[in-house]
């Protein structure tokens, strides 16, 4: 413990020197929950998770340390009062879901069950992935919970930012297709076939 207390201190200085990384403020507060102060390690998470609507990584580590210091179900809770607070944060909803996703996995319900939110399957929790595959598994995961309109969002904003995807594309096209948007699906579909994805309905 006095070792994780040292790596805490040197975290905390790195965070004070270039302020609050998403990955570094994550293992400040599991650092604090190895050296013993649980209490302590879930308060700061929350504090940060609610001040930085960004830090994602943060976020999902936050609902980690509730389910080790209390519950999961008071995770998930805290997780639904965050997306309430900032509901234009995708990465917010992203870490609800994926609260929801790891309760369905452990056999586990919570009080708020209703068939929306059960997900089909849980994504790696530890994948570190690159911006563009962020949005991707975001989409993923909020569209299998019901929540089609912040999936399209986020694979607008994907498509916006690599327009020569064609499996964006294809994934908006499918996201139109069950939303009952067919006019959009069969645009986004011939985009899709236009740049080479192999995609029909």
């Amino acid at each position: 413990r006095a070792d994780f207390k040292s790596a805490a201190r040197y975290m905390e200085r790195a965070i004070d020197i270039l302020g609050p990384v998403d990955v570094l403020c994550s293992d400040f507060a599991r650092l604090r929950l190895l050296a013993g102060d649980h209490q302590g390690a879930l308060d700061y998470a929350k504090r940060m998770s609610e001040a930085h609507p960004e830090l994602h990584q943060l976020q999902r580590e936050t609902v980690t340390l509730f389910g080790e210091v209390r519950t999961i179900p008071e995770g998930i809770e805290w997780a639904r009062s965050l997306v309430e607070k900032q509901p234009g944060n995708l990465f917010a909803k992203l870490t609800l879901a994926e609260a929801i996703a790891y309760v369905h996995e452990q056999g586990t319900l919570h009080r708020d069950l209703k068939p929306s939110n059960v997900l089909i399957e849980q994504q790696d929790r530890e994948q570190r992935p690159e911006e563009i595959e962020l949005y991707q598994r975001a989409a993923g995961i909020l569209f299998q919970a019901g929540l089609f309109e912040d999936a399209e969002r986020a694979i607008v904003i994907a498509v916006n930012k690599e327009p020569r995807n064609a499996m964006l594309h294809a994934q908006l096209a499918t996201i139109y297709k069950i939303a009952g948007r067919d006019d959009l699906a069969r645009q986004s579909l011939e985009r899709a076939k236009a740049l080479g994805a192999p995609i029909d309905f």
